[in-house]
Protein backbone atom coordinates (compact mmCIF):
# COMPACT_ATOMS: atom_id res chain seq x y z
CA UNK A 1 0.00 0.00 0.00
CA UNK A 2 1.61 3.51 -0.86
CA UNK A 3 1.94 6.43 1.51
CA UNK A 4 1.07 9.76 -0.52
CA UNK A 5 2.09 13.36 0.93
CA UNK A 6 3.82 16.27 -0.11
CA UNK A 7 6.68 18.41 1.34
CA UNK A 8 6.25 22.09 1.76
CA UNK A 9 9.14 24.20 -0.96
CA UNK A 10 10.86 27.00 0.04
CA UNK A 11 12.55 28.79 -2.51
CA UNK A 12 15.73 31.44 -1.50
CA UNK A 13 15.35 33.53 -4.92
CA UNK A 14 11.94 34.84 -4.19
CA UNK A 15 9.87 32.26 -6.24
CA UNK A 16 6.57 31.64 -4.32
CA UNK A 17 6.16 28.48 -2.34
CA UNK A 18 5.16 25.19 -4.09
CA UNK A 19 4.67 21.44 -2.69
CA UNK A 20 6.24 18.54 -4.03
CA UNK A 21 4.26 15.62 -4.14
CA UNK A 22 5.61 11.92 -3.45
CA UNK A 23 4.66 8.61 -2.31
CA UNK A 24 6.14 5.60 -0.74
CA UNK A 25 5.49 2.02 -0.29
CA UNK A 26 5.11 0.81 3.05
CA UNK A 27 8.61 -1.21 2.60
CA UNK A 28 10.35 2.03 1.72
CA UNK A 29 8.19 4.07 4.36
CA UNK A 30 9.75 1.26 7.23
CA UNK A 31 13.77 1.91 5.66
CA UNK A 32 12.96 5.52 6.05
CA UNK A 33 12.08 5.43 9.76
CA UNK A 34 15.24 2.80 10.36
CA UNK A 35 17.50 5.71 8.75
CA UNK A 36 15.72 8.07 10.63
CA UNK A 37 16.21 6.68 14.15
CA UNK A 38 20.11 5.65 12.82
CA UNK A 39 20.50 9.46 12.02
CA UNK A 40 19.26 10.13 15.68
CA UNK A 41 21.51 7.81 17.13
CA UNK A 42 24.33 9.34 15.24
CA UNK A 43 23.52 12.56 16.39
CA UNK A 44 23.84 11.49 20.02
CA UNK A 45 26.98 10.17 19.37
CA UNK A 46 28.83 13.37 17.53
CA UNK A 47 27.55 15.67 20.78
CA UNK A 48 28.60 13.06 23.19
CA UNK A 49 32.47 13.51 21.49
CA UNK A 50 31.74 17.58 21.53
CA UNK A 51 31.33 17.77 18.03
CA UNK A 52 33.38 16.21 14.94
CA UNK A 53 37.28 18.08 15.46
CA UNK A 54 39.45 17.74 12.58
CA UNK A 55 42.61 19.49 11.31
CA UNK A 56 45.41 19.39 9.53
CA UNK A 57 48.32 22.19 9.78
CA UNK A 58 51.77 21.70 8.06
CA UNK A 59 54.44 24.35 8.22
CA UNK A 60 57.86 24.33 6.56
CA UNK A 61 60.55 26.65 6.80
CA UNK A 62 64.26 26.43 4.35
CA UNK A 63 66.70 24.38 6.32
CA UNK A 64 64.03 22.81 8.92
CA UNK A 65 62.07 19.49 8.85
CA UNK A 66 58.28 19.44 7.43
CA UNK A 67 56.56 20.27 10.29
CA UNK A 68 52.98 18.57 10.60
CA UNK A 69 50.93 19.34 13.40
CA UNK A 70 46.87 17.37 13.64
CA UNK A 71 43.50 17.42 15.87
CA UNK A 72 41.62 15.00 15.92
CA UNK A 73 39.21 13.22 18.25
CA UNK A 74 40.30 10.48 20.48
CA UNK A 75 40.22 7.25 19.68
CA UNK A 76 37.22 6.12 21.81
CA UNK A 77 35.08 9.11 20.10
CA UNK A 78 36.14 8.40 16.80
CA UNK A 79 35.59 4.65 17.62
CA UNK A 80 32.12 5.67 18.68
CA UNK A 81 30.99 7.91 16.14
CA UNK A 82 32.27 5.28 13.64
CA UNK A 83 30.30 2.81 15.03
CA UNK A 84 27.06 4.72 14.84
CA UNK A 85 28.00 5.93 11.69
CA UNK A 86 27.82 2.05 9.79
CA UNK A 87 24.19 1.57 9.03
CA UNK A 88 24.31 5.25 7.07
CA UNK A 89 27.74 5.15 5.11
CA UNK A 90 28.63 0.77 4.35
CA UNK A 91 27.10 1.11 0.98
CA UNK A 92 25.22 -2.53 1.49
CA UNK A 93 23.02 -1.12 4.02
CA UNK A 94 19.72 -0.47 3.69
CA UNK A 95 19.82 2.58 5.56
CA UNK A 96 22.78 3.87 3.80
CA UNK A 97 23.02 7.30 2.75
CA UNK A 98 22.93 6.23 -0.97
CA UNK A 99 19.71 4.08 -0.68
CA UNK A 100 17.94 6.43 1.17
CA UNK A 101 18.40 9.18 -1.23
CA UNK A 102 17.65 7.01 -3.90
CA UNK A 103 14.19 5.88 -2.35
CA UNK A 104 13.79 9.42 -1.34
CA UNK A 105 14.04 10.30 -5.59
CA UNK A 106 12.13 7.72 -6.33
CA UNK A 107 9.03 8.69 -4.65
CA UNK A 108 8.62 12.28 -6.32
CA UNK A 109 9.33 13.49 -9.82
CA UNK A 110 9.61 17.06 -8.80
CA UNK A 111 12.12 18.74 -10.78
CA UNK A 112 13.60 20.63 -7.51
CA UNK A 113 13.66 18.12 -5.38
CA UNK A 114 16.05 15.69 -8.03
CA UNK A 115 18.19 19.16 -7.99
CA UNK A 116 18.71 19.04 -4.62
CA UNK A 117 18.95 14.95 -3.85
CA UNK A 118 22.33 15.76 -6.65
CA UNK A 119 23.81 18.77 -4.62
CA UNK A 120 23.52 15.80 -1.54
CA UNK A 121 25.49 13.78 -3.26
CA UNK A 122 28.12 16.17 -4.20
CA UNK A 123 28.21 17.25 -0.30
CA UNK A 124 28.58 13.03 0.10
CA UNK A 125 31.52 12.04 -1.54
CA UNK A 126 33.67 14.51 -1.54
CA UNK A 127 33.24 16.80 -4.61
CA UNK A 128 31.97 20.34 -3.02
CA UNK A 129 35.12 19.82 -0.58
CA UNK A 130 37.59 18.80 -3.82
CA UNK A 131 36.22 21.84 -5.68
CA UNK A 132 38.15 23.97 -2.85
CA UNK A 133 41.20 22.39 -1.82
CA UNK A 134 42.06 18.59 -3.99
CA UNK A 135 44.73 17.31 -1.74
CA UNK A 136 47.34 15.25 -3.97
CA UNK A 137 50.19 12.66 -3.69
CA UNK A 138 51.85 12.37 -7.11
CA UNK A 139 49.25 11.03 -9.18
CA UNK A 140 46.90 10.43 -6.16
CA UNK A 141 43.67 12.52 -4.55
CA UNK A 142 43.85 11.63 -1.60
CA UNK A 143 40.67 13.27 -0.44
CA UNK A 144 38.66 11.26 -3.00
CA UNK A 145 36.05 8.71 -1.69
CA UNK A 146 37.94 5.89 -3.11
CA UNK A 147 40.43 6.61 -0.64
CA UNK A 148 38.13 7.24 2.14
CA UNK A 149 36.54 3.62 1.47
CA UNK A 150 40.14 2.31 1.77
CA UNK A 151 40.60 4.12 5.21
CA UNK A 152 37.46 2.41 6.60
CA UNK A 153 38.09 -0.85 5.57
CA UNK A 154 41.78 -0.47 6.21
CA UNK A 155 41.69 1.07 9.13
CA UNK A 156 38.31 1.31 11.08
CA UNK A 157 35.74 -1.11 9.86
CA UNK A 158 38.25 -3.60 9.19
CA UNK A 159 41.94 -4.37 8.89
CA UNK A 160 42.15 -5.15 4.72
CA UNK A 161 45.87 -5.64 4.50
CA UNK A 162 44.77 -4.43 0.93
CA UNK A 163 42.93 -1.82 1.78
CA UNK A 164 45.58 -0.59 4.51
CA UNK A 165 48.78 -0.86 1.95
CA UNK A 166 47.25 1.21 -0.41
CA UNK A 167 46.72 4.73 1.16
CA UNK A 168 49.51 4.17 3.47
CA UNK A 169 51.72 1.46 2.99
CA UNK A 170 54.89 1.87 1.29
CA UNK A 171 55.30 3.78 -1.09
CA UNK A 172 51.66 4.79 -0.87
CA UNK A 173 49.83 7.78 -0.15
CA UNK A 174 50.94 9.92 3.39
CA UNK A 175 51.33 8.32 6.88
CA UNK A 176 47.94 7.69 8.44
CA UNK A 177 48.35 9.99 11.14
CA UNK A 178 48.43 12.41 8.70
CA UNK A 179 45.89 11.17 6.29
CA UNK A 180 43.04 10.38 9.70
CA UNK A 181 42.52 14.07 9.89
CA UNK A 182 41.94 14.58 6.09
CA UNK A 183 39.40 11.46 5.63
CA UNK A 184 37.56 13.08 9.04
CA UNK A 185 37.22 16.44 7.20
CA UNK A 186 35.93 14.45 4.64
CA UNK A 187 33.57 12.37 6.85
CA UNK A 188 32.37 16.21 8.06
CA UNK A 189 31.20 16.23 5.09
CA UNK A 190 29.50 12.97 4.87
CA UNK A 191 27.60 13.66 8.34
CA UNK A 192 26.63 17.33 6.59
CA UNK A 193 24.30 15.42 3.67
CA UNK A 194 23.26 12.78 6.03
CA UNK A 195 21.74 15.50 8.12
CA UNK A 196 20.37 17.34 5.31
CA UNK A 197 18.66 14.07 3.88
CA UNK A 198 17.18 13.33 7.10
CA UNK A 199 15.72 17.08 7.52
CA UNK A 200 13.68 15.51 3.87
CA UNK A 201 13.25 12.27 5.12
CA UNK A 202 11.84 13.66 8.69
CA UNK A 203 9.28 16.01 6.60
CA UNK A 204 8.02 12.97 4.67
CA UNK A 205 7.52 11.26 7.69
CA UNK A 206 5.47 13.42 9.10
CA UNK A 207 3.37 14.12 6.60
CA UNK A 208 2.74 10.22 4.96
Amino acid sequence: MAISGALDVRFSDGREPDKAPFSLTTEHEAVLRRFSVAVKDLAEAVRDAGGLQAALNISFQQGEQLQVRTTQPTRPEREAMLYRLRPLILRKEETSFELVRGIVGQSSGYPELRKYLKRLASIYDGADLRSVVQITHGESVVNSDEAFQQWLNGFEYHRYADSAAAIAGDGALLDIDVLRPIFLMMLSEKLKAIGMLAAIVDAMLARA
